[in-house]
């Protein structure tokens, strides 16, 4: 009797410890596509494990994250600001994690830049830099090779911000390839370095009529053909774009009222697009994600809550799982970092930071490394801070009992 008590005892603790082993180790490929991956959650769930930190407690604006081969992070952004110079001094600035510390920020040779740059590390450990350049109004690319940050003009015109708002991608050669706004001809434009010169092409042309700013992400499949998700600012939807041998090809993913706000581009492993976004305005707007599955696009709601998907970035992890960074507003004066994920069973929601009173997060940057360890930087807007936080979002613990057959 005493043998068959502990044996349903320890059979029924095994099957609840079932429940928090993650899907990868049962071999399960967690297809979106296949599965209920509805996320409209009544509730926030539980953060584990985050670890939050300060990298600079002088950083403005538009961090930018990429990781190393080796999964170690190094983040781009705006710092270094002097706001009682006339007129006020900012500078590009980049940092790396090498162990668990930060490198000394480098303070990069460059005219004061504005408030959008871009970073990606290449296979040797190489940091590029796409960012716009106030003086001269113009993109810029900037790579640290040979000891020495070497510099080029990508596109400019003195006139408007040429490239205010741009995204930067490597190829598996290393050569670098920007998306970006030309706000002098009304164009969401895209660059691509010959190795001797910066070749451009037009991918959708309009007018903005909109406040909102036509924010343009880029992603490469496994062939190096470009993706590109941006908001068009004059029909105020969602527009996505990918380019092959026979040119580009734009088309409206989300045709309803501002959607594609904070838009952000994922490829997965079968060359098929991702995208996070932000729709709707004020306490209409939500976090949105979308995946073409192969023959149509699929549409989740992971966050409907109050002003919520704002700064949205987008990464997948090695099964080609999302991960979503964001901002979010519960309820004045509260504001949050949020990361939504879904691991296979299903979607889960968790905030990383929290803030109050008149702070507020943005510039929000995620990355899943080969480990599925997830990296996030952003800027606390309220201490002027970049942070980072970071941790295996697949982690679970199990505790088993310890059965012994005493009489």
């Amino acid at each position: 009797m005493n043998f068959n008590l502990k044996s349903v005892f320890f059979f029924s603790v095994l099957l609840l410890s079932l429940i928090f082993i993650p899907a990868q180790v049962f071999g399960m490929d967690n297809d979106l596509s296949e599965g209920d991956f509805e996320a409209e959650f009544d509730v926030l769930n539980t953060p584990r494990d985050w670890e939050t930190e300060d990298v600079d407690s002088d950083a403005g604006a538009s961090a930018s994250l990429a990781l190393s081969n080796s999964g170690q992070p190094g983040i781009s952004y705006i710092g270094d600001i002097d706001s009682s110079a006339i007129p006020p001094t900012e500078k590009l600035i980049y940092t790396k994690l090498s162990g668990s510390m930060w490198q000394p920020n480098q303070a990069i040779p460059v005219a004061a830049s504005n408030t959008d740059n871009s970073l990606q590390i290449d296979s040797s450990g190489k940091p590029h830099i796409s960012y716009y350049a106030h003086l001269g109004r113009a993109l810029r690319y900037i790579v640290f090779e040979n000891g020495d940050w070497n510099n080029s003009t990508v596109a400019e015109n003195s006139q408007k911000d040429t490239g205010i708002y741009n995204s930067l991608q490597l190829t598996s050669g290393g050569k670098p390839r920007i998306a970006y706004w030309d706000a002098v001809n009304g164009r969401v434009m895209y660059a691509r370095y010959t190795g001797t010169e910066w070749k451009r092409s037009k991918i959708f042309e309009m007018t903005c009529v909109e406040p909102f700013p036509p924010i343009v992400s880029l992603a490469l499949d496994s062939k190096n053909e470009p993706h590109v998700s941006f908001y068009d600012c004059e029909a105020s939807n969602l527009k996505y774009a990918y380019q092959d041998s026979s040119g580009w090809h734009p088309d409206t993913i989300d045709s309803s009222f501002r959607s594609g706000l904070s838009s952000s581009i994922a490829i997965d492993s079968k060359d098929n697009p991702h995208i996070s976004y932000r729709s709707g305005q004020g306490a209409a707007g939500r976090l949105m994600y979308t995946f073409f599955n192969g023959s149509k696009w699929e549409f989740i709601q992971v966050d409907p809550d109050f002003w919520y998907g704002e700064h949205s970035s987008l990464a997948l992890d090695e099964k080609d799982r999302p991960h979503i960074g964001y901002t979010a507003l519960p309820g004045a004066p509260t504001h949050e970092m949020r990361v939504a994920f879904y691991d296979g069973f299903g979607w889960f929601r968790e905030s990383v930071d929290t803030a109050t009173g008149d702070s507020d997060f943005t510039s929000v940057s995620i990355q899943v490394d080969q480990n599925d360890h997830t990296h996030v930087a952003y800027i606390d807007n309220g201490s002027d801070q970049l942070k980072y936080a970071h941790r295996d979002i697949y982690r679970r613990y199990v505790y088993m009992p310890v059965i012994t057959n005493k009489d």
